[in-house]
């Protein structure tokens, strides 16, 4: 089977909308040998919407043909026009529907081989919109928190007169605004094409996804027992941020970060 550089017609149907399934990093292990690959792999996303899968293994990719997207109500299913690939659904509280991948000696119809350094590229910029996602969501819960702390009131006056609740959101907003900062540190460095940006990305990474966590802390606290409720869309910031705290990949990978050891 040849190897060659990614088919413009793949790059046609991603930039005109279609769905791509891509494997996450770090959630897996994977064996590509010639045109098979075994292995799993954990937290892959939009299989329900998806008519490719994209897994990369050691410098190559290979795209893997879905006939049909798969049903996000079934537990375990086959993969339809890809051999050997099962697929089970992993219930999420956050309600985002996540699949864990079993492949078993698969074949796989397209290899891409990647340039050099490429691979690393896209995992830099991944980090960095993955990090500009959670500080711009961890803001946005900040200021529901805000608005709801003007309107609530008890002993006569609204919540937010009280400093405890302004400490609260004070000190998650500059763990949200440190987290931007090096957002766009991160991708100034990219756009200069420095060294310096794959480690500024995991930078940004690590204190966006922690700032929001703490965010949706401050806000859930803010809204008392309304926050457990369905009227407040505040839960669904609180279980996406605990989500984006322990997806994507291994908190062990932050030890590699330049003043992390």
């Amino acid at each position: 089977m040849p190897v060659r550089q990614l088919p413009e017609q793949v790059v046609n149907r991603i930039a005109a909308g279609e769905v791509l399934a891509p494997l996450v990093p770090g959630r897996g292990s994977l064996r590509l040998e010639g045109d098979r690959i075994s292995g799993w792999a954990d937290g892959v996303q939009f299989l329900d919407r998806a008519r490719q899968i994209l897994l990369v293994s050691e410098g190559r990719a290979a795209l893997l043909e879905i006939e049909s997207p798969l049903p996000a109500q079934r537990e375990r299913v086959r993969v339809k026009a890809a051999e050997a690939v099962e697929a089970e659904l992993v219930p999420m509280q956050s309600g985002v529907p996540q699949w864990r991948l079993t492949l078993e000696s698969s074949p796989a119809p397209e290899i891409i081989e990647l340039q050099p350094g490429r691979e690393t590229q896209a995992l830099t910029r991944l980090r960095t919109s993955l990090a500009a996602w959670a500080t711009g969501a961890g803001a946005q819960a900040i200021e529901l928190a805000v608005a709801y702390a003007k309107e609530r009131e008890q002993f006569g006056h609204p919540i937010g007169s009280y400093q405890s609740v302004q400490n609260r959101l004070v000190d998650a907003a500059i763990q949200v605004e440190q987290g931007r900062m090096l957002v766009h540190r991160a991708a100034a460095l990219i756009d200069t094409g420095s060294g310096e940006a794959e480690p500024m990305a995991v930078l940004a990474r690590h204190q966006a996804r922690k700032a929001f966590v703490q965010a949706t802390r401050a806000a859930m606290l803010t809204f008392g027992g309304y926050a457990f409720t369905v009227d407040f869309d505040i839960q669904l910031y609180f279980l996406r941020a605990k989500e984006a705290q322990l997806a994507f990949e291994p908190r062990s990978l932050w030890a590699a970060v330049p003043g992390f050891r």
